[in-house]
C-alpha cells in the first residue's frame, strides 16, 4: 500500500501489509474499508498456493491497523464464515460501512466465487469478529463493487460475462442492509468492456468509474447520478482518453472539505503500464 496526505499530490514509500514469500502464497482481490466506529482500517484479501488458481482462490482473510495503515494486526482466517464460498474473490476494491439506517455501523462486503460463475455478499454486526453470509447468489456474475445510497439503500455493480446485449453493468439493490436483493438488472448506460469498475456516493451524490467502451479498456470515465443510479446525468467526467488507456479503478470521497474527489486507475501509454492518480471537481458536470 501506499498513503497520500495532500489529496494524492505526494505518496508515501511503499508499505507491506501481508508479506509472506510470493514464491509460497499469492494474495490480493483486497477490500479496504474505515470502520468509524473502531477507528480501525480493514483489509479483507484471498490467497492462493504459488501456481494455483486465484478465482476461487483457497482462503479468505482479514488484517487491521490502528495506526492509518503503518502497522497491521496478525491476518486472521475468515474462511469459515463464507462456507460453502470459501475462497471466494473479494472485490475488489472498497467494502462498505452502513452509515444510516438501523443496522447503522453493520460492514457489508462483496466477492466473486470463480470467474463469472456467481457473486455472494456478506456482512458483520461486531466489527469483523464474525461474518453472516444472507442465503442469496448473482449468478453468472464476477467482480463486484458496492456503496449506500442517500435513502439508505445499498446498490451492487458487477462486473458480468456480457450475458446482456446491451455490453453494459449489472446491479442489484437492497433496501434490508443486505439481508435481501433485487433480481439482476442491466444497466445500459453503464456501458462497459469485460472489467472492473468503482461506485461511490459521495455526499448526496452517486459516482461510477470505469472504461466507458463496449470494445477495449478505454476511456476511463467517471459518471454521476442524483437519484441513486436510476438515471445518469449525460456530461461525463473523461480522465483518460486517446492513445492513454485506463483499466481498473477505484473511486474515493472527499473527507476533508476540498470539493474535490479522487481516482486510482490502472494507467496504460506507449506500452508502459502504472499505477495513476486523479483529483477531479466533485460538481464538473456543472462547471
Amino acid at each position: 500500500m501506499k498513503r497520500s496526505e495532500d489529496m494524492g499530490k505526494t505518496w508515501s514509500k511503499l508499505m507491506n501489509v501481508y508479506g509472506l514469500n510470493v514464491s509460497d502464497i499469492v494474495a490480493g482481490n483486497q477490500i479496504v474499508v474505515v470502520n468509524d466506529e473502531t477507528g480501525a482500517v480493514m483489509c479483507i484479501y484471498s490467497t492462493s498456493p504459488a501456481g494455483k488458481s486465484c478465482s476461487p482462490a483457497s482462503a479468505n482473510w482479514q488484517t487491521v491497523s490502528y495506526d492509518a495503515g503503518d502497522h497491521w494486526s496478525t491476518p486472521v482466517d475468515i474462511s469459515k464464515f463464507l462456507e460453502p464460498y470459501a475462497g471466494v474473490s473479494s472485490g475488489p476494491g472498497d467494502g462498505l460501512q452502513l452509515t444510516q439506517g438501523k443496522k447503522k455501523g453493520r460492514l457489508v462486503f462483496a466477492g466473486h466465487y470463480g470467474a463469472y460463475r456467481e457473486d455472494i455478499v456478506w456482512y458483520s454486526d461486531d466489527s469483523g469478529l464474525h461474518y453472516t453470509r444472507p442465503n442469496v447468489t448473482f449468478p453468472k456474475m464476477d467482480e463486484a463493487t458496492l456503496t449506500q445510497l442517500a435513502n439508505g439503500s445499498i446498490l451492487l455493480n458487477m462486473r458480468n460475462a456480457h450475458a446482456s446485449s446491451c455490453d453494459c453493468r449489472a446491479t442489484s439493490r437492497s433496501d434490508d442492509a443486505g439481508e435481501t436483493w433485487t433480481p439482476i438488472r442491466y444497466d445500459p448506460t453503464l456501458i462497459s468492456p469485460i472489467c472492473q469498475a468503482s461506485l461511490a456516493q459521495i455526499e448526496s451524490r452517486l459516482y461510477f468509474s470505469n472504461p466507458a467502451s463496449t470494445k477495449s479498456r478505454e476511456n476511463l470515465t467517471v459518471r454521476v447520478s442524483d437519484d441513486g443510479g436510476t438515471t445518469w446525468i449525460k456530461k461525463t467526467l473523461l480522465v483518460q482518453g486517446g492513445s492513454v488507456w485506463g483499466g481498473y479503478s477505484s473511486l474515493v470521497p472527499d473527507e476533508i472539505g476540498t470539493g474535490l474527489g479522487g481516482v486510482l486507475y490502472e494507467r496504460y501509454s506507449n506500452g508502459k503500464q502504472a499505477i495513476s492518480f486523479s483529483a477531479f471537481p466533485l460538481d464538473f458536470d456543472k462547471m
